[in-house]
């Protein structure tokens, strides 16, 4: 699970950083993989300002990050539904052209039922251009950040 729920420091903006590869949870692990990202929610919004002005939510789609169904997702992406986020920006990083396509009518979709200041915040990028909102030593560790510092995310 650590190579799922990725430790950040904060953006440019002092806002926390969510930080997710989409990689996809074995079975057998999903009971596992909720109580870790319960922990990483509250981790991410521990401190104040995260709680007032929000965070900053990127799911890393890169071809190295997506894996193969294994039969869970729809069962983790309703628990992942229910986390309460506030992002002020949502990134999703590294999504090829199909996948832009896709995801794009989801939002559409979505629209009917989800508030258009959320919708506004979504925006597709490029991993470098999502390292580039981000310091560097608060960038992920395995894109060549410093993760904000975070050595042991048992620790922190």
């Amino acid at each position: 699970l650590k190579e799922y729920y990725i430790p950040c420091g904060c953006d440019c903006d002092d806002r926390s950083i969510m930080w997710i590869r989409g990689k996809s949870i074995p079975v057998g692990s999903e009971k596992t993989s909720i109580r870790a990202g319960i922990l990483y929610v509250l981790a991410i919004h521990a401190d104040s300002d995260s709680l007032r002005k929000g965070i900053t939510f990127v799911i890393d789609t890169s071809k190295g990050a997506v894996t193969q169904k294994v039969g869970n997702e729809g069962k983790m992406q309703k628990v992942n539904q229910c986390y309460p986020l506030r992002p002020q920006a949502i990134y999703l990083a590294g999504s090829t052209k199909i996948a832009r396509v896709i995801i794009n009518g989801l939002i559409k979709a979505a629209s009917l039922f989800t508030k258009q200041k959320i919708l506004q915040r979504i925006k597709f990028v490029s991993l470098n251009e999502a390292l580039e909102l981000i310091p560097k030593e608060n960038g992920p560790a395995y894109l060549g950040g410093g993760a904000g510092g975070i050595t042991d995310v048992i620790e922190w």
